[in-house]
């Protein structure tokens, strides 16, 4: 678990990463990286249990990194979604059966 916490922080950073850009004091033991660039309005994240990084667009799509790469084609997109204001695609969880 404690390996994936430096990368759960980069990813974080990235996800609200629009515009302006604000200095981050970041702890010992962990690194600010960048993970694609094509993110919008990320909302959530989660691990898979085969490594993979899911994450959340509010409006509806679900981005998969693999390696460290961002996939081009979203794992799901869900287009009966309201995502104006504070709705939309807001999270994601794991069967622990998940395959």
């Amino acid at each position: 678990m404690n390996r994936l916490l430096p990368t759960l922080l980069s990813v974080a950073l990235g996800l609200g990463a629009s515009g302006t850009v604000w200095a981050q004091s970041v702890p010992g033991g962990f690194a600010v990286g960048q993970y694609g660039t094509s993110f919008t309005n990320g909302t959530a994240m989660a691990w898979a249990p085969d490594g993979r990084l899911f994450v959340c667009q509010q409006d509806g799509a679900l981005r998969v990194i693999k390696g460290g790469t961002l996939l081009s084609t979203p794992f799901h997109t869900t287009t009966v979604i309201d995502s104006v204001g504070e709705r939309g695609l807001l999270g994601i969880a794991f069967d622990p059966d998940f395959q």
